[in-house]
């Protein structure tokens, strides 16, 4: 004998199996204490183009300023997401079709940036080398992956910052890339 179905959409097997580990990995954690990163780790000086004193909305209320490893893994992000918006301009300029996706991604990247270095979206970081494949399919994945990939490393140095408001900014910023993501998946726009 079957049963009628339930209304309403149902949960595919992947998202039921994904929200009971992301629910257990948060009851779990809650009061563990994370590693941080050794200062050895983080000794690359900040790019020539990295401001002298932090933005305002980044400091410490605690301390009213960065800790010397946030300020350096402030700005090895900003590198990455400088790299990335590169990516994400010259992928527009190639592929017409692209140019929309690339647009939206390059926005927020600027957002990104004037908040990291604190002066108008970081121009003086350096951009991905390489080239654009030449097909749109491969392009679009390329530059798909590119932000998949500064997603996860924004999400890392969210958990890795020693200070709370650059912790929140990071993870903020995780967001805002995965949201654009989403929205390409979601709307179905293929290449």
């Amino acid at each position: 004998m079957s049963h009628p179905p339930a209304p309403g959409p149902r949960l595919s097997r992947r998202t039921t199996l994904l929200a009971g580990a992301s629910g257990a990995l948060l009851t779990g954690a809650c009061g563990v204490e994370l590693p941080r990163r050794p200062a050895a780790e983080v000794a690359t000086p900040p790019p020539s183009g990295w401001p002298a004193t932090p933005p305002s909305s980044l400091v410490s209320p605690a301390t009213g300023e960065l800790r010397p490893e946030d300020l350096a893994l402030a700005a090895e992000l900003a590198t990455a997401i400088s790299g990335v918006r590169d990516l994400a301009r010259r992928t527009g300029r190639k592929h017409r079709e692209l140019r929309g996706l690339s647009a939206g991604l390059v926005e927020v990247h600027d957002a990104h940036l004037a908040l990291l270095a604190g002066a108008g979206g970081g121009s003086s970081f350096p951009g991905t080398p390489g080239s654009i494949a030449a097909r749109r399919v491969p392009a679009r994945n390329r530059l798909l992956g590119a932000e998949a990939d500064l997603s996860a490393a924004l999400r890392a140095g969210s958990v890795q910052s020693y200070d709370g408001p650059l912790a929140r900014a990071l993870a903020s910023m995780s967001a805002a890339v995965e949201q654009q993501l989403w929205r390409q998946g979601r709307t179905g726009a293929t290449a």
